[in-house]
């Protein structure tokens, strides 16, 4: 049973969780209080309930356990393949090097069960969710058709370990980073999908287009005006986990009350979007992040966006088309004749080629990275400097003047001023500032706003393939780093500023920039790519 308007729903979530994602990664963090840090996170618990709603109306008067092999079946062959595409992409087009054990994890899925913050592509933790809750649904429905209100008692004790989460471990945090494990701890988010599947026990058939739409403005409305503060974790803590909780609950149940299927182009269009959602959700991310190896975020951020977002539809919807259809179809041949059996013990066996191509993919990945290390190793010993690892990282800033690098240099968390080819004799004699602002503001005395370190340009030279790099540096503090200024003084004799940076440079852009080149730092915070 397939109701078009929850899949409009559908579509439309994992879009606006697209541009979430985009808009951050590109103009940086959106807070509590804005529809795209309610949309980051809440997105996805709309999921959670559609997908008990729509678990519960297909397999209400089916499942049985003579056929629970086939529910099984039908869910890998659903969620796998383009699990495993992600993996391997990742892998591939980002890069990406990891644990033997993480990838098995997520070859299996066994992540979302064990290790539920060792996901590989990005937003695949509610995946992990996903496949917990799947092994949950049979177990309920089949044991309801015995205990009368065994679905209302699991979304009562699922609601009541959501608030032991709301109000005990996450109000202990402070930012939703130091937050994520908990938070996508299965059992936080259990209560959204036992309550899409009372949904569907109560509010199926009941159509009423009046109170349906009244819902939906409701629901908006607390999405575009409901409280919020700060950091999103304000958003999943005390009370307002449990309003905001409400609007995934509202919306759905809304488009179910409403019911209605657009006609012509547009009603196509919102029905393919629904289809090729579970492709947007997984893809997304890394079209982005392949695209900034090509397009640099800073010079044309409009741009990578709509690039993005344009290449992930087309790409989302050949996909579903080419390999989400195929399975959905290979799933649902529920043949328990002999050649049937003998097909599919076939087709399974054809499972384990890319299982086996992803593994000698990471090993050799692996391999690669143990070279370029070695590498890195000999080219020091080569050039006798240890700045020469720069050349293959990432700057945390760059303009016509200087590149900026932050990195571990024999041993010291050090800020590295480097400019290609000439350096005048003004700079050479000319000073650096850094005006540091440390996450505790408690550690400046008085008004002070920022700690300044003022240093002389110690010019070092770098040679290597023809070039010479003129490298300056300064140990960095030990304290966690909010943000830093940087610049130049000192041309002409006096304190008059030469050169300084356009934009403060955050230090969350920095523990980015800094995972990205596989420097380890603690005083700059790193909030991974979640939702």
């Amino acid at each position: 049973m397939r109701i078009d308007s929850l899949d409009y729903l559908r579509g439309l979530m994992a879009i606006a969780i697209m541009f979430y994602h985009y808009f951050v990664w590109t103009f940086g963090i959106y807070g509590s209080d804005t529809l795209l840090g309610k949309i980051g996170l809440y997105g996805v618990s709309i999921f959670y309930v559609l997908s008990g709603l729509t678990l519960y109306l297909v397999y209400e008067n089916k499942l049985s356990l003579t056929n629970l092999f086939y529910y099984f079946k039908k869910r890998i062959y659903r969620i796998f393949p383009l699990l495993w595409i992600c993996v391997f992409l990742n892998i591939l087009l980002l890069t990406n090097t990891y644990t033997t054990t993480k990838v098995l994890l997520n070859l299996s899925g066994l992540f979302g069960f064990i290790a539920v913050d060792q996901y590989i592509p990005t937003g695949a933790w509610s995946i992990g969710n996903e496949l917990v809750f799947y092994a949950f649904f049979p177990v309920v429905l089949l044991l309801s058709k015995r205990l009368k209100f065994l679905q209302e008692l699991f979304f009562i004790s699922s609601v009541l370990v959501a608030t032991y989460f709301a109000f005990g471990p996450l109000s202990a945090k402070n930012t939703i980073g130091e937050a994520w494990k908990l938070y996508i701890n299965p059992f936080n988010q259990l209560f959204l999908f036992s309550g899409g599947i009372l949904m569907g026990k109560y509010a199926i058939g009941r159509k009423n287009s009046l109170l349906g739409f009244l819902l939906l403005v409701l629901g908006l409305g607390l999405l575009f005006f409901g409280p919020g503060k700060g950091d999103l974790i304000d958003l999943i803590i005390s009370w307002k986990r449990f309003l905001y909780a409400g609007v995934s609950f509202i919306l759905p149940l809304a488009f179910l009350l409403i019911n209605y299927s657009f006609k012509g182009f547009f009603g196509r269009i919102l029905l393919k979007f629904g289809y090729i959602s579970y492709s947007i959700y997984l893809i997304h991310p890394i079209i982005y992040w392949y695209l900034v190896k090509f397009i640099e975020k800073e010079d044309s951020p409009m741009m990578l966006v709509v690039i993005s977002l344009t290449l992930t539809l087309i790409v989302s919807y050949y996909i579903y088309i080419l390999i989400e259809a195929p399975f959905i179809k290979l799933g649902k041949n529920l043949s328990l004749k002999k050649d049937g059996i003998r097909n599919l013990k076939a087709k399974s066996f054809y499972w384990l080629i890319p299982i086996v191509a992803i593994i000698i993919l990471q090993l050799n990945k692996r391999n690669a990275d143990v070279q370029g290390q070695a590498r890195e190793i000999q080219l020091q010993k080569e050039t006798n400097s240890p700045y020469v690892k720069l050349l293959n990282q990432l700057p945390v800033y760059r303009d016509s003047v200087y590149k900026i690098y932050i990195a571990e240099i024999n041993s010291k968390n050090k800020i590295i001023f480097m400019r290609d080819g000439l350096l005048s004799d003004q700079q050479k004699n000319s000073k650096f500032f850094i005006h540091i602002y440390p996450k505790d503001t408690t550690l400046l005395p008085g008004q002070i706003k920022h700690f300044a370190l003022d240093f002389h340009n110690k010019v070092t030279e770098l040679s290597y393939k023809g070039e010479t790099y003129f490298i300056s540096d300064q140990e960095l503090p030990s304290y966690i780093i909010y943000k830093l200024n940087a610049g130049q003084y000192g041309y002409n004799g006096d304190n008059s500023i030469n050169w300084q940076i356009e934009d403060l440079i955050m230090g969350k852009k920095i523990g980015k920039v800094l995972s990205e080149n596989r420097e380890s730092m603690s005083i700059f915070e790193y909030q991974r790519d979640t939702f």
